[in-house]
């Protein structure tokens, strides 16, 4: 059935409606497109990581097998250059397009939210040509006293057009409630000093309104927003436009946007990452003190660990080196092993929580060598009870054991207060991730892992690749 609607489903879908699809399954019609390759790209945070691989056939058929994608952004790159932005859950998508017209000619089957999202981008078009014309008159000649009636009109157009803008894109949430597209479009809206008035009574102006304000419209709840463009645009925006550029504002900023992130773990670890980055490209080594003073009093960031001086200390470094034996004595040491990952635990057999994440270990059990090596030191002495504790482990990993605990070496030079703390790092050795959440590991190494299991020609083309993606701007 298959191979049957391979070359013609889009006319038997039209006739009789008998082709379907398979929930996670991606196949449509580009019209024009000769045959080549396609790259499915997932965007997480400001991170696009390629998820698969197809060809496409000279018909312009692309079809990617079903999978299990978190609900997000995801964009089409062909070798033509040619890309298509896609936004997918469990519903299987079916479309056709042109290869010249991807947004105008394409036509949505199924999949509510990448039919939502296409609707959003015509709609929007249809106003952002007038309101960028209009704009770019007014800044022309809103100086010239003789145009004042016409620049007055003008305006008053530009606000009509905006108006009309706004209230389609609230018909459009109705339209669509839950989805992904009505989610961002709520939290894009500008919060209003003039919305309450206990508001015009404590702040003298728009700005001081907006520097504790910005970002009362996301639901940080949603995990959803972190596979969008718009956190990580906000963040940039919000940052960029604090005034004035000194470190004490940065560091006001921070704390505002901690504490509205930490009522998710998830979205909290990715802010924290976003803004140590933010800081290090633009040299305020205050404001990396402060983040990291900052997060070490927030139980919720600190998650009973000093993940965040972990981070700021060595993430992008060459992890310290570690030589220690396993249960018979062999000495093994992490800079020799030949995987692109090495997942690195420290942990104790008299730690209570740390038997919970050793447990949550067998979940990497299935991942090949050549992929991901499992690396545990036990800081403990007590060498009965370590081996003990390794009976219950299923999984081919490397088990050794440091008898000096928190006082040893390895410890101190992973800076480790407290257990269980997790550090993976690259074929390099370069650190990439640390913490002591076992599901940020996971997320985390997700992603890394789809990057590096696929074929070298998929890896090359993956570093090689223009990860700019058309719809990172369009919902601002």
């Amino acid at each position: 059935m298959l191979i049957h609607c391979k070359h013609y489903w889009y006319t038997v879908l039209i006739i009789t409606g008998i082709c379907s699809v398979n929930a996670g399954e991606i196949q449509g019609t580009i019209r024009g497109l000769q045959s080549q390759r396609a790259y499915l790209y997932g965007l997480y945070g400001d991170e696009y990581i390629l998820v698969d691989s197809t060809w496409v056939e000279s018909n312009g058929w692309v079809y990617f097998e079903p999978a299990e994608y978190p609900t997000g952004f995801y964009n089409v790159q062909f070798d033509s250059g040619l890309r298509l932005d896609l936004i997918l859950d469990q519903d299987p998508v079916l479309f056709s397009t042109h290869a010249k017209a991807v947004i105008d000619s394409m036509q949505v089957k199924t999949s509510r939210e990448t039919h939502a999202y296409y609707q959003l981008i015509r709609q929007d078009r249809m106003y952002d040509g007038l309101v960028a014309s209009i704009e770019q008159i007014l800044q022309q000649y809103h100086r010239d006293e003789k145009e004042a009636g016409f620049i007055v009109n003008l305006k008053q157009e530009l606000e009509r057009l905006n108006t009309i803008k706004r209230d389609e894109r609230k018909k459009l949430c109705k339209e669509y409630p839950g989805t992904m597209v009505a989610m961002l479009l709520a939290a894009s809206e500008t919060p209003n000093r003039n919305s309450r008035k206990e508001y015009l009574a404590a702040y003298p102006d728009e700005k001081s309104f907006l520097r504790e304000h910005f970002f009362d419209n996301i639901d940080f709840t949603d995990s959803r927003i972190l596979r969008s463009p718009f956190l990580a645009g906000n963040y940039r925006r919000y940052l960029d436009w604090i005034e004035p550029r000194d470190e004490s504002s940065f560091m006001t900023a921070i704390s505002n946007l901690l504490g509205r992130t930490k009522i998710n773990p998830l979205i909290h670890s990715y802010t924290i990452g976003y803004l140590t980055r933010y800081f290090k490209r633009r040299a305020f080594p205050n404001v990396l003190e402060y983040l990291a003073s900052l997060c070490l009093a927030d139980s919720l960031c600190q998650n009973e660990s000093n993940d965040l001086e972990n981070g700021l200390s060595l993430l992008g470094k060459r992890a310290p080196q570690i030589n220690l034996p396993d249960p018979a004595g062999t000495f093994w040491n992490n800079h020799q092993l030949d995987s692109e990952f090495v997942m690195i635990v420290f942990w104790s057999p008299e730690c209570e929580s740390c038997h919970i994440t050793f447990q949550h270990l067998q979940d990497f059990s299935h991942i090949p060598s050549e992929h991901l090596s499992v690396f545990t030191v036990a800081l403990s002495d007590n060498e009965f009870l370590w081996r003990d504790t390794l009976e219950w482990s299923t999984g081919d990993f490397i088990h050794t054991i440091d008898p000096e605990g928190h006082d040893s070496h390895v410890a101190k030079n992973y800076l480790i207060d407290s257990i269980p703390a997790i550090f993976i790092t690259d074929r390099k050795g370069i650190i990439r991730t640390v913490s002591s959440d076992i599901s940020v590991i996971q997320e985390q190494l997700n992603h890394f892992l789809k990057q590096y299991s696929l074929d070298k020609d998929l890896e090359s083309v993956c570093m090689k690749a223009d990860l700019d993606t058309p719809f990172l701007n369009r919902i601002d």
